[in-house]
């Protein structure tokens, strides 16, 4: 047993005058204690204790007890931090809701519903409506070094491999420069069995020789077991890419999320539900100085229509079902159906197509050709009467030619040759006409029989032949 202190030793003054403080302080300040708690602190002031450093200024911080009413939802008791001078900046009440003034910091904060949490970090999905698989911009950034979320490992604990690039492509204007090998595991990453995902990065060489880039997804069942070897891995953006250029390449691709797999060391042999981002960069002990943009891997597809009040802008539209037919503006297109009202010529509108009502086009020699085997050009009347012909205009009045059955003064199943003074105007007469079912041909005009020539019978004529 230590010896007990005499009177006027270092340690019996130091208690004498802590038990006289503390016996000071009660005549003020109610202090309690029990089996269940060490100490309690009672007074009818709202400042009940106060922690200042002599050393700094004056705004020290308070620890206050006072009602609160957060949101409208009513006066609750609560613990404050109030700042000397300056006021309340931290208010948590019996309800669990707080109020912080200012800005906060941590590497994620989370949304709890009662079981697994929430995450809130925008680097990540906010899921199956979300665009976004993971965007790292913000990581790059923001210079990010340690891990953020979940099963993440940062990609470097170096601050300065993150340097300033005034080229380079994507939405940092930090890259990542470095000759070592360094990683990136993303945190587990909820996907949709059939879904569509596109990842992308970018790299440079600044010097040296060595390493590869890889970049892929592992891929995981409903219960976060790897669907095949290797944790599943497709690197399906870039797979080992031991890159020379010193101008910025792109790498980028789509993959598609399984339905279903084969069932591999217990995994379910069902759709995908998770993934996680890969990137290996100099690949697999360090090699060539290099700058590498932030990753991005997103979704390609939209669970609804695509509206919007601007132009929808792209090199090539292709169809889902089959890849052959697809729309390049200004190239060659394939597709399968085209039903327009009216077609026009894009330098003159004067000429068309309208396959309901006719067309107007210009042409010159030997510009309407039809050629194949046993090609037919057929020109009918709607009702099938015999009332369809072609107009040829070899300009001026009278030069206005009808020829077909429909033409000038044939009738039924005769083919005729008549004269108008345009289109449709002023019929001039019908010189000749051939009867389909006998053969004969007339010259001359029906209506006037001095005129007329009967070719297969008697034939007159006005003056004698020459």
């Amino acid at each position: 047993m230590p010896p007990r202190p005499t009177k006027n030793s270092t340690l019996f003054c130091f208690f004498n005058q802590f038990f006289n403080l503390f016996h000071s302080l009660r005549s003020f300040l109610s202090l309690t204690g029990s089996g269940s708690y060490a100490l309690g602190i009672s007074h009818n002031n709202r400042y009940l204790i106060g922690f200042r450093n002599t050393n700094i200024n004056g705004n020290y911080p308070w620890l206050v007890h006072d009602l609160y009413n957060f949101n409208g939802k009513g006066n609750r008791d609560a613990f404050i931090v109030h700042f000397n001078g300056i006021g309340d900046r931290l208010r948590l009440t019996e309800s669990g809701d707080m109020l912080i003034e200012g800005e906060m910091a941590a590497s994620n904060y989370n949304l709890s519903g009662g079981n697994e949490n929430i995450s809130l970090s925008k680097l990540y999905t906010r899921g199956a409506a979300d665009e976004t698989i993971f965007d790292g911009t913000m990581y790059f950034e923001k210079r990010v070094i340690k891990v953020m979320q979940g099963a993440e490992n940062a990609t470097t604990s170096n601050t300065s491999e993150f340097v300033k690039s005034p080229d380079a492509p994507g939405g940092s204007s930090y890259v990542l420069r470095t000759s070592g090998y360094r990683t990136f595991y993303s945190d587990y990453i909820e996907v949709e069995p059939g879904e569509e995902l596109f990842g992308e990065i970018h790299a440079r060489r600044i010097s040296g020789s060595g390493g590869l880039l890889y970049y892929g997804i592992e891929r995981f069942d409903k219960d976060k077991r790897p669907i095949a070897g290797n944790t599943g891995t497709t690197y399906f953006v870039v797979g080992g890419n031991n890159l020379t250029s010193t101008s910025w390449t792109t790498f980028r691709n789509h993959t598609t999320i399984p339905t279903s797999h084969t069932p591999y060391n217990g995994s379910d042999g069902g759709g995908v539900r998770y993934v996680r981002l890969r990137i290996l960069y100099n690949y697999s002990s360090g090699g060539a100085l290099r700058e590498f943009t932030m990753p991005i891997l997103k979704r390609t597809n939209y669970h609804s229509h695509v509206r919007t009040n601007y132009d929808v802008e792209g090199s090539v539209f292709r169809d889902t079902n089959n890849s052959a037919y697809y729309l390049d503006m200004d190239s060659v297109s394939y597709l399968n159906d085209i039903r327009p009202n009216i077609m026009y010529d894009r330098n003159d509108t004067n000429y068309y197509v309208n396959p309901a009502t006719g067309f107007r086009l210009k042409g010159s020699n030997g510009s309407a050709v039809i050629q194949g085997s046993w090609p037919q050009l057929r020109i009918a009347q709607d009702d099938g009467t015999p009332d369809a012909s072609i107009n040829y205009d070899a300009g001026g009045a009278y030069r206005k030619w009808n020829v077909g059955p429909g033409a000038g003064g044939a009738e039924g199943d005769e083919f005729g040759f008549a004269i108008y003074s345009n289109t449709r105007g002023t019929h001039y007469g019908t010189p000749l006409r051939i009867n389909a079912l006998t053969g004969r041909v007339q010259v001359g005009d029906r209506d006037n029989p001095r005129y007329l020539l009967d070719v297969a019978g008697i034939g007159y004529a006005e003056a004698s032949f020459r």
